[in-house]
């Protein structure tokens, strides 16, 4: 049977994984955003240029603006 100590001490070693988790996203999803703007400046662009715009550009840039946004919601959910 655990003890208490050894409850904590798991525990500890939990919330220090959280918080580096939650650090590793703080610093990642600038970086995907900025990313999916580029994506979607390209997709303007190209409409802007009577060009036909490439489905994948903007799947892509759809699947970056939704993994920013859960990664986002995930870690609104960790910091609560």
């Amino acid at each position: 049977m655990a003890t208490c100590a050894h409850i904590r001490q798991m525990e500890k070693i939990q919330i220090t994984d959280i918080e580096k988790q939650m650090d590793k996203l703080r610093k990642a999803m600038p970086i995907w955003g900025v990313e999916a703007n580029d994506l979607i400046e390209l997709a303007e662009n190209a409409e802007r240029a009577a060009v036909q715009i490439d489905e994948r550009v903007l799947q892509r840039a759809r699947e970056q603006l939704e993994t920013v946004t859960g990664w986002h919601n995930t870690l609104l959910y960790w910091e609560e």
